[in-house]
């Protein structure tokens, strides 16, 4: 399955987490684009607002057990925190499941939009027309989910050749006490969804680059606009 094979097996509940994580944010997405059009239509922000509070109401309640149970599972010792070597542990996990679940989403995500553009498509052309440009849709589709692919892997490899370097600096990242030890508490804030540290972690990692944290702050501190009608300050 290449250097980004999923790490289900050693971290099942990781693996859970980004398995509902991905249909949250798929489910999520969709609602996005109705609250786009919504917005073009009317100029209200209320859906962008509740889309938000949905996404939190989720974390609270689906991911958070999730990944509570994946530090209790990479606590070998049971010690109540995650100490170097287990911390190790995980952050090859999660970069694994990070690969898997970007992919995935990525695919499905592609394949939604093909399809409803398909449709609005036989709608206009007729569908032999339409037809002819699914398929030629769909290559172009795998040609960039390749390359994805592509890139992720070398990003892996990357990780693994450097992984005593990039896991000391991911260390630094969630351990906000800097008192050596990872305590559950900086664990959940990681990947709380109004918090920051998630794609900060990942750039430590090597998997996400500095310039794609900073396009995913600035498109969230949009969104955030939207949703409080350009009032909210983050």
């Amino acid at each position: 399955m290449g250097s980004g094979a999923s790490s289900s097996k050693d971290a099942p509940h990781l693996a859970e987490y980004f398995k509902k994580l991905k249909a949250k944010t798929e489910t999520t997405q969709e609602q996005m684009m109705d609250v786009g059009l919504a917005m073009l239509a009317s100029g209200s922000a209320d859906q962008a607002k509740k889309a938000k509070e949905e996404m939190l109401k989720w974390y609270e309640e689906e991911g958070k057990p999730c990944l509570t149970k994946s530090f209790e599972h990479h606590d070998k010792d049971k010690s109540g925190v995650l100490e170097n070597a287990e911390a190790k542990v995980f952050f090859l996990n999660l970069i694994q499941e990070t690969e898997t679940f970007t992919l995935a989403l990525a695919q499905s995500m592609a394949q939604k939009g093909l399809t409803l553009s398909i449709e609005m498509m036989k709608a206009m052309m007729g569908a032999a027309d339409a037809k002819k440009m699914e398929k030629e849709a769909k290559a172009e589709i795998k040609k960039v989910l390749d390359a994805q692919k592509k890139d992720y892997d070398k990003r892996i490899k990357d990780y693994k050749d450097n992984k005593e370097a990039r896991d000391a600096d991911a260390f630094k990242v969630m351990d906000t006490s800097a008192d050596g030890k990872i305590q559950l508490s900086e664990f959940l804030e990681t990947f709380n969804p109004e918090s920051d540290k998630q794609p900060v972690l990942l750039v430590a990692l090597g998997f996400m680059t500095e310039q794609e944290r900073v396009q995913q702050e600035q498109m969230k501190m949009m969104a955030a606009e939207g949703g409080a009608g350009g009032c909210e300050q983050q």
